[in-house]
């Protein structure tokens, strides 16, 4: 008989499945970081899904990327290149939008998300 799942356990897969669809969407939408999205979604995986958590780490682009903050909790010069360029030429995108429906307080909680990213990124070790 099959175990019901707990709260816990279906919001963390929900929110390791959002954040790996968000992920995904970073390889091919320049405003998105990957890498911080993946390393959530494999901590989400790892405590609600071993279905997921194994499929993750098999994966040829987010695997390594996992397995590398798993083992040397670092994220190679690559990764973090990358993320933090993707993270500045956000910033500089909501900063620069005439879009009506940014507010300058939607500006500057979605700046201060951007930069708590980033300083994640910033303060992770490097490999």
């Amino acid at each position: 008989m099959k175990e019901k799942s707990s709260a816990k356990t279906i919001l963390l897969k929900l929110v390791g499945l959002i954040s790996l669809g968000l992920g995904f969407a970073g390889l091919f939408l320049p405003l998105l970081p990957t890498t911080p999205f993946i390393l959530l979604s494999g901590w989400c995986f790892a405590r609600s899904s071993p279905k997921w958590h194994r499929w993750i780490h098999e994966h040829h682009e987010f695997g390594p990327l996992i397995e590398n903050w798993n083992r040397n909790r670092s994220i190679s010069k690559r990764h973090k290149t990358f993320a933090i360029g993707i993270l500045a030429l956000s910033i500089t995108s909501v900063w620069l939008s005439s879009s009506p429906h940014l507010t300058e307080n939607l500006r500057m909680a979605i700046t201060g998300g951007l930069l708590t990213i980033s300083t994640f990124l910033l303060a992770a070790k490097t490999s």
